[in-house]
């Protein structure tokens, strides 16, 4: 995980604050909070809002080794209950001179209906000449083949931002 954790933010936000106040006086620490308050001003509609797209979603894009479509469904389930919540699972895999694209949803994506697998499995698959579709939380395509996997996964990005709006 590469975000900030708040206690360092709120840590580095005081001690700005109090670093002005002791190098410019009343003033550094007016200028500080009115500088402090702007920023607040800026990013607190977006947040609010939710003015950030796609950005609450946790990807997951990766080819696996699975000799079957019983373990891919189990690596797909797994990969999804270690993401808790807001997780979008897209796993690939080839057998058999066969390529299998599987696309799972953490229960809040499906409950609130902003993502479909089915529809998410489809067009990341027709990305590369795929079919596909299947269920509300889980659904899987066939690839034209092993070598259509990683365009696939590359493309799982953007068709997900595509279809969050």
């Amino acid at each position: 995980n590469r975000r900030i954790p708040n206690p360092l933010v709120v840590a580095g936000l005081g001690l700005g604050v109090v670093l002005n106040a002791w190098l410019y006086g009343w003033g550094g620490l007016g200028s500080s909070l009115s500088g402090f308050g702007l920023g607040l001003l800026l990013v607190l509609p977006g947040y609010l809002f939710r003015f950030t797209g796609g950005g609450d979603v946790k990807l997951v894009a990766v080819a696996v080794d699975a000799s079957d479509r019983d373990g891919l469904l189990s690596l797909g389930d797994h990969a999804r209950d270690k993401l808790d919540e807001a997780g979008v699972v897209v796993l690939g895999a080839s057998w058999e001179g066969k390529a299998t694209l599987l696309v799972t949803l953490t229960p809040d994506l499906v409950e609130s209906k902003r993502l479909h697998a089915g529809n998410l499995v489809k067009a990341i698959a027709g990305r590369v000449g795929g079919r596909g579709g299947g269920r509300p939380n889980t659904a899987q395509a066939g690839l034209p083949g092993p070598e259509s996997l990683e365009p696939a996964l590359a493309a799982a990005a953007e068709v997900v931002a595509e279809q969050l709006g």
